[in-house]
């Protein structure tokens, strides 16, 4: 009996809240007078909801509006961004700013020349190289300047060399290898 009782509260609850719900719906068509006008409850229940968003949506905007500005000022600074870019491409070049291969690759090896022992030293601890001397310094900066090539065509000619050999030594080379030799 006890269980009986159980299953029909929730329809009993359920049917209770579908009555009141018609019956709310059933007192909306009812009228009210309005400044002697007679007005549905239904509109001024509509007219509640719009001043209640309309509301809201002020209120918001109050919170929101300081927000909003930040992403203006963002989107200010991102153009000014693009402007300037815009400007450094645009930009021409003259004939002293533009280098060709060969003389970048002149100004590296001067900058590999130039470098000081300090600076060779730093470089080298970095790697895991340390307590070198002067002299040893001075003697592989020798060693060096011997060895690197004085323009970017003996450069290009060592590596097509060193390319040649590394074929030889490993048969007849992989596809990627002969397209890259041609």
């Amino acid at each position: 009996m006890a269980d009986m009782n159980k299953e029909k509260q929730p329809e009993i609850k359920k049917n209770r809240t579908a009555k009141k719900i018609r019956k709310y719906m059933q007192s909306l068509e009812e009228e009210q007078n309005i400044l002697g006008i007679g007005v549905k409850k239904r509109y001024v229940f509509i007219a509640g909801i719009i001043v209640l968003a309309y509301v809201i949506f002020q209120v918001s905007t109050v919170f929101i509006k300081p927000g909003m500005t930040k992403l203006e000022n963002q989107e200010k600074a991102y153009k000014e961004l693009l402007e300037e870019n815009e400007k450094r491409t645009t930009k021409s070049f003259s004939e002293a700013e533009m280098l060709t291969p060969e003389q970048r690759y002149k100004q590296a090896v001067e900058r590999v020349k130039n470098l000081s022992n300090d600076e060779i030293r730093k470089l080298l601890k970095e790697q895991g190289v340390e307590n070198i001397t002067d002299a040893e310094i001075e003697q592989t900066r020798k060693n060096l300047e011997n060895s690197i090539p004085k323009t970017q065509a003996e450069m290009d000619a060592k590596v097509k060399r060193l390319e040649e050999e590394l074929k030889k030594m490993q048969g007849n080379g992989t596809p990627e290898m002969k397209e890259e030799i041609k």
